[in-house]
């Protein structure tokens, strides 16, 4: 079984980038704190979270990686 990997403001050209570099290593996911279209929100791979200067940024982190058993975070 693959490792998970949630790649933070992965909506951009980098996080993008990186996904396909790792994607045969590890099962991807997605999150950020931009508008995230409402197709790749219902793909379960893809996660809305807070501004990064809001307090709860960290929690929600943790949240999304514990009920989806993320392995790392980038």
């Amino acid at each position: 079984m693959k490792k998970r990997i949630l790649i933070t403001f992965g909506t951009r050209g980098l996080g993008q980038r990186i996904a396909k570099l790792l994607g045969d290593e590890f099962e991807i996911f997605f999150a950020s704190s931009e508008e995230i279209p409402s197709l790749l929100l219902n793909s379960g791979k893809y996660f809305k979270l807070p501004a990064g200067l809001m307090p709860t940024y960290a929690h929600e982190v943790l949240k999304i990686s514990l009920d989806h058993q993320i392995d790392y975070v980038l």
